[in-house]
C-alpha cells in the first residue's frame, strides 16, 4: 500500500514492491493506481535482485529476523542505493518499555493467527542497536521520528554515504 502511495505522488517515480506473502501482494496489486509505475514481486529479500534505486523502504520488516540477518538485509538495500540515496526504515524499539509491550503483543498475535509470518520469531532491537546497524552498513541516520506509528515504532530516515 505504501508503494502505491509513493507511485501516485509522482509521474516520474517507478516503484518496486517485494513481499513473500502472496496475499499481501494481491491486495497491493488490486489497489494499484498505475501498473506502469508500480511493480510488485513475490520473493525472498535475501535473494531478490534489488535494482539500483534512489530510495528504499523497510517498514515493519526487520524484526522478523535475527540481528545477523537484519544486518544482511540492510547491507543489501544499502548496496542498491545510489550515493546519497535514502532508506526509510521503521520498526519497534524494544527499549521503549510499555510502549513496546503493546507492539510486541500485537506482533505475536499477528504471527499466531497467520496475518504475518516468521520462521525465526520476533527480534526487535533497541533504538541504539538499529542506529549502530544502519551506520555499520554505510548509512547516516539524518532523522528519527517517534510519531510514525503506535507504540514503540520509530522511523529512521537515512542517507547513503558516498
Amino acid at each position: 500500500i505504501m508503494s502505491n502511495m509513493l507511485a501516485m505522488q509522482s509521474n516520474l517515480r517507478q516503484v518496486v514492491g517485494l513481499d513473500y506473502d502472496e496475499e499481501k501482494l494481491s491486495v497491493a496489486e488490486s489497489c494499484t493506481y498505475d501498473a506502469s509505475r508500480a511493480q510488485f514481486h513475490h520473493g525472498d529479500i535475501f535473494t531478490f535482485d534489488v535494482p539500483a534505486c534512489e530510495g528504499a523502504l523497510l517498514i515493519d520488516v526487520l524484526h522478523y529476523w535475527p540481528a545477523s540477518e537484519q544486518l544482511t538485509i540492510c547491507r543489501r538495500i544499502t548496496d542498491a542505493l545510489v550515493p546519497g540515496g535514502v532508506l526509510v526504515m521503521r520498526d519497534g524499539c524494544r527499549d521503549e518499555g510499555e510502549q513496546h509491550a503493546s507492539i510486541h503483543f500485537f506482533e505475536r498475535l499477528a504471527t499466531f493467527i497467520g496475518h504475518n509470518r516468521t520462521s525465526f520469531g520476533l527480534h526487535f532491537q533497541s533504538r541504539r542497536g538499529y542506529v549502530e546497524m544502519l551506520t555499520q552498513v554505510g548509512l547516516d541516520v539524518v532523522e528519527e521520528r517517534s510519531d510514525a506509528g503506535r507504540g514503540s515504532n520509530r522511523l529512521f530516515i537515512c542517507r547513503k554515504l558516498s
